[in-house]
Order: C-alpha cells, then sequence, then structure tokens
C-alpha cells in the first residue's frame, strides 16, 4: 500500500505547532527491570492519538507477556530481537517491524546476552495501555525468516523483503501498517530512506504524525522554523501543519515515520 498523495495551494490552517524531542528529552518509564522507555511523542507534548517512543533493552532482558487494549507497532532498530505473539515465535533483524492488534498476547525478548536491544514502539493513542498476562502455550511455533505480511493475527514486514515506493525524489518507502493491511490498526506508518539530496514535497496531514530519525541526518523544514534531527531525535508534526524532510548529507537517512490516521494521506502545498 502506497501513500495517498493530493495537491492544494495551501495549508490547512492549525494551531498547535511543532516540537522537536531528542533522545534523553523525554518521560522515562522502566516498563520491567532492565527495560527502559522514552516516551518522544504522546500526551506529554500534546499529540493526539499518538505515542511513539524508544525502548532499550539490557541484555538478555525480556518485557513479559502482555495485551494493550489498542494496536502496538516494534520495530527493530539495534540489536537482537524475538518476539512471541500468541504462541508464534519471530526472530527480528534491523528495520523489521511488527504490528500486533489490540488484546493479542505478545511478548519481546532481548535475544543477546551481551549487547543493547532498541526498538521504536508506536500507538495509536495519546495515553498506552498495558496489561501483564501469564499466558503459557504447550507449544511454539518458530516462524520463518521469510515470512512477510500477514502471519496469524498480526503483521510482520521484513526490511530486506518488503516493496518499496518512491513518496519523493531520492527516497524509497516502505509501509509497515495501515488500515487495508491489518485492520482496526488505527495508525498508519513505515520506514522511509533518503539518498543524498532526497526529499518530500511540502505537505501536510489530517492528523498528527511523528518522525523519528534512526539513522542518518535530516533536516525538517517548516513554515515557522528548520530543525537537524538524527539520533533516534523525534518531530511531532500537529494536524495541518505544513512541513517537509530533505537530506542534504552524503550518508542515506532512514526515518521511521508514524500516523494517528489510519491510512497514510498527505496533501502537497507549494513550496516554502
Amino acid at each position: 500500500m502506497m501513500n495517498t498523495f493530493s495537491k492544494t495551494s495551501s495549508g490547512s490552517a492549525y494551531g498547535r505547532v511543532e516540537s522537536v524531542s531528542p533522545i534523553g528529552s523525554g518521560p522515562i518509564m522502566e516498563l520491567a527491570p532492565g527495560i527502559v522507555c522514552e516516551a518522544q511523542v504522546g500526551a506529554h507534548n500534546e499529540a493526539v492519538n499518538l505515542f511513539t517512543a524508544i525502548v532499550t533493552f539490557q541484555p538478555g532482558r525480556s518485557l513479559p507477556m502482555h495485551v494493550h487494549p489498542h494496536s502496538e507497532s516494534i520495530t527493530l532498530l539495534k540489536g537482537e530481537a524475538i518476539v512471541e505473539v500468541e504462541n508464534r515465535r519471530y526472530r527480528l533483524q534491523q528495520f523489521d517491524n511488527i504490528t500486533v492488534p489490540q488484546n493479542i498476547p505478545h511478548k519481546v525478548v532481548n535475544g543477546s546476552g551481551a549487547e543493547q536491544s532498541i526498538f521504536h514502539i508506536a500507538m495509536p493513542v495519546s495515553v498506552p495501555l498495558r496489561d501483564v498476562k501469564n499466558e503459557a502455550y504447550a507449544q511454539y511455533i518458530s516462524v520463518a525468516d521469510d515470512v512477510n505480511g500477514k502471519s496469524g493475527k498480526e503483521y510482520v514486514t521484513r526490511f530486506n523483503l518488503a516493496s518499496r515506493y518512491n513518496a519523493g525524489s531520492g527516497t524509497a518507502f516502505i509501509d509497515y501498517f495501515n488500515e487495508e493491511m491489518l485492520a482496526g490498526v488505527g495508525m498508519s506508518g513505515g520506514v522511509g530512506i533518503f539518498y543524498k539530496d532526497g526529499r518530500l514535497p511540502a505537505h501536510f496531514h489530517a492528523f498528527d504524525e511523528s518522525i523519528c530519525i534512526v539513522s542518518g541526518e535530516a533536516v525538517c523544514i517548516t513554515q515557522r522554523s528548520k530543525y537537524h534531527l538524527s539520533n533516534f531525535s523525534t518531530a511531532l508534526q500537529p494536524n495541518g501543519l505544513p512541513h517537509y524532510f530533505i537530506n542534504p548529507y552524503q550518508k542515506e537517512m532512514y526515518m521511521i515515520w508514524v500516523y494517528a490516521g489510519a491510512m497514510p494521506v498527505r496533501t502537497e502545498v507549494d513550496d516554502f
């Protein structure tokens, strides 16, 4: 599923302005011993129907089986990871994503005894909820590493196997989740790769957006200001605020983008 684009001569009116959260600046919560969640977009910065965070697992740590009353997207950014959804077990590689529907038990494990694992997570609510479930299954099924798409109730995207499309000059985008891919997910998002001088056209959305720079460096431009982002810095672009991103550097830039809308729709505007 590709982004859906339209064009208008001017952006819609907006009240809230953008905010940029460097890593280390957001609210921090320990989810379990050795597992720390740093919120980047959520109620703390007035995001509407959207929560994103960076979660760090110390070596060998695991987050117990749990459920949410909303969906969750989990993307491995660094290290090793095993994700169990009900009795299905997945091993993730860098930039692989697994999206779990609401009320489905799942568990996340750092598969390394020596290195940290780092994840980007996203949920279609401003304040996430979690309920620990002591689920046990008689047998676990190891899902093959080449499974890409709907698997059980969840959706898994293998970065090296997923189809890509052009969302702007010098870019390659992969969709991780949206309503057509996983009904009821309540949000849409994926990963974008920006090559040298890659950029998106100026645009806005009818819902909030979180953009986390997970590799390389980016320049974010809004009608108010210009920002440099790198090293997991995240920008919150509120509903109706025109903006665009560009990579003026030689190194490729990777971003995880998440919309509070169920389908990835943008409205293009004149450059500024």
